[in-house]
This record gives structure tokens, sequence and C-alpha cells, in this order.
């Protein structure tokens, strides 16, 4: 997997109050997850749309059933 790989998505954001609303949005994981913009201000009304981005850290493992933990070496 290259080391540059990404998902990237989008939300919109609709102001339904009666004033602005300004806010920012801050991902639990800054290395996994950025947000452009991550600030944003939206007068009554208006709309607009966030760019979200996940960054790839490597392969992803798929779940194993009973309770034990995963091991990568499990994979193989």
């Amino acid at each position: 997997m290259p080391d540059n790989a990404c998902v990237y998505g989008g939300v919109q954001i609709r102001n339904v109050l009666q004033s602005t609303c300004s806010f920012r949005i801050r991902p639990a994981n800054a290395d996994r997850i950025s947000v452009e913009p991550s600030t944003l201000s939206l007068a009554p009304g208006e709309v607009k749309r966030v760019q979200v981005k996940l960054k790839l850290q490597g392969k992803a493992l798929p779940k194993k059933k009973g309770g034990a933990p995963y091991r990568y070496s499990d994979a193989r």
C-alpha cells in the first residue's frame, strides 16, 4: 500500500438557526483524519461542505470471530 493512500469524503452542514453559527471541527485522531475547513461560520440558512480525508496506515485486518485478540500472523 502506498504511503499516501487516502479515502476522501464530505459532509454538508446547514445552519437551521435564526442567527450566525461558528464552530470548529476537531477529529479525535488527527494522525488518521483531517478536516477542511476545520473552522466554519454559517449565516442563517447557509450550507457549506466539509471535506474529510481518512489516511490509510496499513492493510486492514479482517475481524476475527471469538474473543481472542487478532494477531497479524493470523492473516497469513
